[in-house]
């Protein structure tokens, strides 16, 4: 679970990070309570509803010590590891270091769980594509065009004109960004130090991109 306690930074949602609004305006600390209560209680409840299909099947403790593991994972919750006490420092520099880190996780916990959350997993995984190419095939009937390159930054997003509209939570740059490391080392179309260097930087937050722009002359974007 997360903390919502003023004294414990390194334990809150990424999306309150900081209590100096807290102290200030109005409201606020209601909201980050009420926001932190909100996504405990949805890990709660999702936890509970596949404990309960599991009931008189033999699961283990680790079973539901990955189970656990991989509802945080999947919920934008990843552990920072060895640097979990500098939590609040990392999301100073980078945007949402968590959310970022559980996008991969996700990944790590389908080959590394017990094979009764490898399924679960899978499951999760299926639905999400499921759903997301359905949406994307609505679009496309409605006139939107969608980009099947795995290396292009469009990659699977619904676009009209200058509007895109992207179903998958993150997941989406991962592959992005793998894709184009790959094409790099087998075929040369890409640098992989700036590819790395390039997530890097997209992965900053706003003052230290800022910065970053200012060093660079020039934005992200090439402007």
């Amino acid at each position: 679970t997360t903390d919502a306690r003023p004294s414990a930074l390194s334990g809150r949602e990424e999306a309150f990070m900081s209590n100096f609004a807290e102290k200030w305006i109005p409201g606020v600390r209601r909201s980050s309570r009420a926001y932190t209560t909100y996504l405990d209680k949805l890990r709660s409840d999702v936890f509970d509803n596949v404990a309960r299909r599991w009931e008189g099947t033999g699961k283990t403790l680790q079973d539901y010590d990955d189970l656990a593991r991989y509802i945080n994972h999947a919920t934008g919750r990843g552990s920072l590891g060895k640097f979990e006490g500098a939590g609040p420092l990392l999301s100073a520099l980078f945007f949402s270091p968590r959310l970022a880190l559980s996008r991969v996780k996700v990944t790590v916990d389908l080959l590394i769980s017990t094979p009764a959350v490898r399924e679960e997993i899978m499951k999760d995984l299926s639905k999400d594509v499921a759903v997301a190419s359905a949406a994307l095939g609505l679009m496309v009937a409605a006139g939107a065009s969608i980009n099947m390159d795995p290396r292009s930054s469009d990659f699977g997003k619904g676009k009209w004109g200058n509007q895109r509209i992207d179903f998958w939570g993150g997941h989406q740059q991962i592959v992005r960004y793998t894709a184009q490391m790959a094409s790099g080392i087998i075929k040369g179309d890409y640098d992989p130090a700036d590819v790395l260097k390039r997530f890097v930087r997209s992965k900053l937050a706003p003052v230290p991109g800022l910065a970053a722009d200012v060093v660079a002359g020039e934005t992200f974007l090439g402007e």
